[in-house]
């Protein structure tokens, strides 16, 4: 399987112009994620979105690290 490195180079960019612009922890960064992979990029569906949102509430760790984590294992950007 070959795997496209600008995707994940898209994602990192993305991810850390959202993360270094934003301040008060991962709940303010969810909306900005939202409309950055939802409504830009159309990378996800808002479903999608709320599902990323409740495993990573649910999960350990910032919240913003594993929805990003979940989404790149994803993998279908």
């Amino acid at each position: 399987m070959k795997i496209d490195k600008s995707v994940y180079t898209q994602l990192f960019l993305s991810t850390f112009k959202l993360s270094a612009c934003t301040f008060g922890g991962g709940f303010v960064i969810i909306p900005l994620m939202r409309k950055r992979f939802v409504e830009e990029l159309h990378w996800i569906d808002e479903q999608e979105m709320l599902n990323l949102t409740a495993i990573a509430q649910s999960s350990p760790g910032p919240i913003a690290v594993t929805a990003i984590r979940w989404r790149a294992w994803r993998g279908r950007c």
